[in-house]
């Protein structure tokens, strides 16, 4: 059997940022710029010809959800950055596509703005995380059972990324718990088992034992509670 074929691809030529005519159109409606990205049929409004900002964004695209700096949500397609996942690789779940490759193009033209190529390197070095084919409120759960997948089948724990524009003569405190730092940035509007599931991934994502420790009580913790609450 040959490769499958792929909603989103791993990769894409040419390169989007060197050549984004050839995965984006553009187009000036009645005074606002509306970029699509045509694999997916994907539309994105901003105010100018440039490479947009966030609160641009926000204010001309319905449905959109910004994410912090680590990924966006639009339609049924989601993306986030992440860091430590070497292997290009594609997840079926049922109906959903995910694959963990390049940045798309919708991706670049959202977050050049942000790019630092000193600090976050080339765009072709920096790896996504795709979601294709659920809302964006259950984005999150998706995210990190594809994360804990990963981690099962090559011993690696990625980690999600910001682009973000950088400070260099302030370096920001960073927080002691970072991966729940990320992942509070998603809406509430998800299934019960995503409480289990934040605290199975901040495991891992922890390198102190004794927080991951703490963790994996959690995820314990809750089962054994709502064992007990069917039994009562």
């Amino acid at each position: 059997m040959g490769d499958p074929i792929l909603t989103v691809p791993l990769h894409f030529e040419p390169d989007p940022l060197m050549e984004p005519e050839a995965h984006l159109d553009y187009r000036l409606e009645n005074g606002t710029w509306c970029t699509i990205w045509r694999a997916l049929g994907l539309q994105v409004f901003h105010s100018t010809e440039e490479y947009p900002n966030h609160e641009d964004l926000l204010r001309n695209t319905p449905g959109l959800t910004i994410h912090g700096n680590f990924g966006f949500s639009i339609c049924k397609f989601s993306e986030f950055f992440i860091d430590n996942a070497p292997e290009m690789i594609c997840y079926q779940f049922g109906n959903i596509e995910v694959t963990i490759g390049n940045p798309t193009p919708l991706a670049i033209h959202m977050f050049n703005a942000y790019h630092d190529e000193h600090f976050h390197g080339d765009w072709e070095d920096i790896t996504s995380l795709r979601i294709f084919g659920i809302s964006p409120e259950y984005a999150e759960i998706v995210l990190l059972n594809t994360l804990n997948r990963y981690r099962d089948q090559f011993a690696i724990n990625p980690q999600l990324i910001e682009i973000d524009k950088i400070e260099w003569w302030e370096a920001p405190e960073q927080p002691q718990d970072s991966a729940q730092c990320v992942l509070a940035n998603f809406g509430s509007s998800l299934p019960s088992d995503i409480e289990p599931l934040r605290c199975f991934y901040y495991a891992h994502a922890n390198p102190d034992p004794a927080a991951s420790c703490i963790q994996f009580y959690r995820v314990l913790e809750y089962y054994a509670f709502f064992s007990f609450f069917r039994r009562s």
